[in-house]
C-alpha cells in the first residue's frame, strides 16, 4: 500500500496531511514495524507491516488488558460483545478458538 492510500484509511479518523502520512510511515519503519520496496512505477514505496509489528500489537495488547481490565482476559471479550451483538460468523470462531484452546491443555501445553 502506498503512502496516498494509508492517508485515506486514516483520513476517516485522523486528517493529516500527506508529507505527515510520509513520516510517519519513515518513523515506523525505523522501528521495523513496517518494511517498504519501491513501487512497479514512479518514485512511490510499498508498505506493509512486518513480521516484528505482531510482536508490538502483543505487548500493548497486553498493557491494555492489565491497566484497564485488571489482568482479566475474559473481562475484554464480554465487553467487546456488549458493546455490539456478536455475529454467527464470530460466534463460530469463537467456538473453534475455545475447542482449540481445550486442545492445547489436553495436550499438555498452557
Amino acid at each position: 500500500m502506498d503512502a496516498r492510500s494509508v492517508g485515506a484509511l486514516l483520513r476517516a479518523s485522523r486528517p493529516l496531511s500527506h508529507s505527515s502520512v510520509v513520516t510517519l510511515l519513515r518513523r515506523l519503519e525505523a522501528k521495523g514495524l513496517v518494511a517498504r520496496r519501491p513501487a512497479a512505477v514512479g518514485k512511490a514505496f510499498l508498505y506493509r507491516a512486518s513480521e516484528r509489528s505482531a510482536g508490538a500489537f502483543d505487548g500493548v495488547l497486553r498493557r491494555l488488558v492489565s491497566r484497564v481490565f485488571g489482568g482479566d482476559r475474559l473481562s475484554v471479550v464480554s465487553t467487546l460483545f456488549r458493546s455490539s451483538p456478536a455475529t454467527e460468523g464470530e460466534i463460530d470462531a469463537l467456538r473453534r478458538l475455545v475447542e482449540e484452546l481445550h486442545g492445547r491443555r489436553k495436550g499438555g501445553r498452557k
